[in-house]
């Protein structure tokens, strides 16, 4: 039984009247299978090539003079691509015909809710069902769409303050705003600890993953954020961290104010603009100056991707539509790419945009997204 790829490749051959003999001896063979062979008329059906032309023209238009207000489908190359027929056709029979086709949205790992950790170690979700006990320890919730508002009440007595801990599920994102005023945003997959009451001479909270932090001025008590072998000390200020376990390093972006970054060994004052990148086996950390958006486009519901590798875009991707790739070809992982789109769009659609530069393909085959 030969492999999808190869069936693809010489059925394409056929279409185009590029077919070996060799080739013509294998495609012969394998369309006498009947479910092949019903397969085939499907996939070189003259009108259902023709439909998907147009389809791919009307969309092509579109990534060609895309509109201002319009940032869902604005995808820039940075070289010059064509979309030729070939990857219209292409598309058509990019499937596996010895199994059920699996969509990128079975792949989809986002159906979560958030979830809290009581001192007490009692996890519960974030949800209708459970804000009753929520509120009994100064926690106010709300929902708006994909963003999950939680503001702590302000009426906290000290003999109920407590440690708590808020994590966030794959394609979720939250907002907190602490009991000093201090506003959070949480990206997906992260986690925070966190008093439900701040003492008066401590704001400390701990984190995993990415946010970024409006932080309540006050001059007499800095706002302390821990990381694993690192730590941020602010006053007041607007600044994003993202510090994955998964990744070697850590990311201190300041949108105003003043930031101290301080590792194991140093420390480096950051002001607007500028960004520390810690790195968590060297232990060195490098200053750079930065486009403060690449960084903070994720808070306002975005992805932005500025020049950046489809290494850096896959991971990315995973993290918020939670998927497993795996590059077969080392050299697409250094292949750059811009694109700016809303992170509601399904997974698919940001699939169909990588594709259609002709630079790389990205398929499934076992539950697995492959890129080459």
């Amino acid at each position: 039984m030969r492999d999808n790829n190869t069936i693809s490749k010489i059925i394409f051959s056929k279409i185009f009247s590029k077919l070996s003999k060799a080739e013509e001896v294998i495609l012969n063979e394998w369309l006498k299978d009947d479910s092949n062979k019903k397969l085939y008329e499907k996939i070189t059906d003259p009108e259902r090539i023709l439909n998907k032309a147009e389809e791919y023209d009307k969309y092509s238009e579109k990534l060609r003079k895309p509109k201002l207000s319009d940032r869902y489908w604005l995808l820039k190359r940075y070289a010059a691509v064509l979309i030729p027929l070939t990857i219209i056709i292409s598309s058509l029979f990019l499937i596996n015909p010895f199994k059920k086709e699996i969509t990128y949205q079975d792949l989809c790992n986002t159906g979560s809710t958030p979830s809290i950790i009581l001192s007490n170690g009692n996890k519960m979700d974030i949800s209708d069902k459970n804000k009753e006990v929520i509120n009994s320890i100064g926690i106010v919730i709300k929902d708006t769409m994909d963003l999950l508002t939680c503001a702590l009440a302000q009426n906290v007595d000290e003999e109920n303050i407590q440690n708590i801990e808020i994590l966030t599920p794959i394609g979720k994102r939250m907002t907190i705003t602490l009991s000093d005023g201090t506003k959070v945003y949480m990206n997906s997959g992260s986690k925070i600890k966190f008093p439900n009451k701040f003492k008066e001479n401590n704001r400390e909270v701990f984190i995993e993953g990415e946010f970024f932090f409006d932080v309540a001025p006050d001059k007499r008590h800095p706002f302390i954020v821990q990381m694993n072998r690192s730590k941020v000390v602010v006053v007041g200020t607007e600044f994003n961290i993202r510090s994955y376990p998964d990744e070697i390093t850590v990311q201190t972006t300041v949108s105003s104010g003043v930031v101290v970054f301080s590792s194991e060994n140093s420390s480096v004052n950051l002001i607007s603009g500028e960004q520390s990148v810690f790195n968590q086996i060297s232990l060195g950390i490098e200053k750079n100056i930065v486009d403060i958006y690449d960084f903070t486009a994720w808070k306002e519901g975005m992805f932005y991707f500025n020049n950046r590798t489809l290494e850096d875009i896959m991971s990315e991707l995973k993290k918020w539509y939670g998927f497993e790739y795996i590059f077969d070809n080392e050299v697409s992982k250094h292949e750059r790419f811009g694109i700016e789109l809303k992170r509601d769009v399904p997974l698919d659609k940001v699939i169909d945009l990588i594709n259609s530069t002709n630079t790389i393909q990205i398929y499934i085959d076992e539950k697995i997204v492959h890129i080459k």
